[in-house]
């Protein structure tokens, strides 16, 4: 497999998952052992015009990326499946995970009851 041109990385546990905008405009899936060392890579999913930013959301356990020419944002699960069209007509230079707020205020009534429980 030639990579050409890197324009995403997130990591997941012992992979990596990298979009590849040139060659293939493809997600890959490389495997590292316990100690970071190369394993395996595989294509995950393809068919895109510009596959640039990923991220891994640990809410939703899926990996979201952009599509810079189609000006998509997507999400999938770990292994390729599931694809769903999230945004049109939006070129994503960065794409950050926040929660919602409703878990964001459950994450901040466990902050108060940890503190509580330490008095």
């Amino acid at each position: 497999v030639v990579l050409e041109e890197i324009r995403g990385v997130t990591s997941v546990g012992n992979s990596l998952f990298i979009t590849e905008a040139v060659s293939t405009d493809a997600i890959y899936r490389v495997d590292l052992d316990v100690n970071g060392d190369f394993q395996s890579i595989t294509q995950i999913a393809s068919g895109f015009q510009a596959a640039q930013e990923i991220v891994y959301n640990r809410y939703t356990d899926k990996l979201v990326f952009s599509d810079a020419l189609a000006q998509r944002v997507y999400q999938m699960d770990l292994d390729g499946s599931n694809l769903e069209l999230l945004m049109e007509g939006v070129n994503a230079r960065g794409i950050a995970i926040v929660p919602t707020p409703a878990s964001a205020a459950l994450l901040g009534l466990g902050g108060l009851v940890a503190m509580r429980r330490r008095r």
